[in-house]
């Protein structure tokens, strides 16, 4: 999956203090929308399936969710609405 832009960003995550790309891995800047609803402050992100990604999901593979701890946060996983034709931040957008 790779990150898309959701709409309403107002915030942009990078690699936190102390990371080493060599040794750690490349960080990719996060765009997020933090709002604040009725259970409190969230932070919401788009994640974008690449083609083989979609195939493996139409034929019953699950979307996982990876949490780096020890500890599980609350957390919630949904589908957003479709790229209008005008305006994609879609990498298989023309």
């Amino acid at each position: 999956m790779h990150p898309g832009r959701i709409a309403g960003a107002n915030a942009a995550l990078g690699q936190p203090k102390n990371w080493n790309a060599t040794i750690q891995g490349r960080v990719i800047t996060l765009h997020v929308r933090k709002a604040n609803t009725n259970a409190g402050p969230v932070m919401q992100s788009a994640w974008l399936p690449t083609l083989e990604e979609i195939e493996a999901i139409r034929a019953g593979a699950p979307v996982i969710l990876t949490i780096v701890g020890e500890v599980h946060p609350p957390v919630g996983v949904s589908v957003g609405e479709a790229p209008k034709a005008d305006q994609s931040d879609s990498p298989f957008a023309g």
